[in-house]
């Protein structure tokens, strides 16, 4: 009798250990799911969405009287969208660039948001249209401030 009470007792204390040891690896898991998704979730609510930015600035380009005569006046996005954070863990900007078409060409815009402008329209720092015939138009910021120098021409 006392040898069934040992060996039950044994079970159930390594049962217990047992489940211990799971618990707290299943709780080390999720904590860190958590802080991973936390760390994603606080960079995706600093910055505005791409898409806001690009919408935002549509109007803008649409209304200057230079792209209009050499894209067209129909503006549209493209199909080459692209954005990227600066700065390290702590951004400092997003800079964006994308492919506008109109009925005459197409040209590539970048664009760069600091982390504060949140919502339609977007506050940019930097608005630059580069043309397909090589031609360079800067609506705000300087012309150093392009995304990607040398690779904004188009075939």
């Amino acid at each position: 009798m006392v040898y069934h009470y040992v060996q039950d007792y044994v079970h159930t204390k390594d049962f217990r250990r047992k489940t211990k040891i799971v618990t707290v690896y299943l709780a080390g898991v999720g904590s860190g799911l958590a802080a991973v998704g936390a760390f994603f979730l606080s960079r995706r609510l600093a910055f505005p969405n791409p898409n806001h930015a690009l919408m935002s600035v549509l109007p803008t380009l649409r209304a200057n009287p230079e792209v209009r005569s050499i894209v067209g006046s129909n503006l549209k996005p493209g199909l080459f969208k692209t954005y990227s954070y600066i700065g390290g863990f702590r951004p400092r900007a997003q800079q964006t660039m994308f492919q506008v078409c109109g009925e005459h060409s197409s040209a590539m815009v970048t664009l760069q948001v600091p982390p504060q402008s949140k919502g339609i329209p977007v506050q940019c720092k930097t608005l630059i249209v580069d043309f397909a015939n090589g031609e360079r138009l800067v609506l705000k910021g300087t012309a150093e401030s392009v995304v990607f120098q040398g690779y904004t021409t188009l075939t």
